[in-house]
């Protein structure tokens, strides 16, 4: 049993779904899964990233930088201990 030419029925994957499982894993390529002929699904491999890429492609854009590492809290700081009670 061959996964080439990358097409295969779904009762076949359903006896040898670990073997074709293995082969995806190993050959990089994608199988589409058909049902009477009829194309139902594909499965893909992983595509390994490292973290690099990662960050890249889903966190680009999403975290804030701020060039002022901390701000001048002495101020909030005094009106706590003068009025332990009052909200700043």
């Amino acid at each position: 049993m061959a996964v080439t030419p990358n097409q295969i029925g779904i009762r076949e994957l359903k006896k040898n779904l670990s073997r074709i499982i293995e082969q995806i894993s190993e050959s990089g390529e994608s199988v589409t899964i058909t049902k009477r002929g009829e194309v139902v699904a594909e499965i893909k491999p992983v595509q390994r990233m490292n973290r690099d890429e990662y960050i890249q492609k889903y966190l680009a854009g999403t975290v804030l930088r701020f060039e002022e590492t901390h701000r001048d809290t002495e101020h909030e700081w005094s009106c706590l201990k003068e009025n332990p009670d009052a909200d700043t």
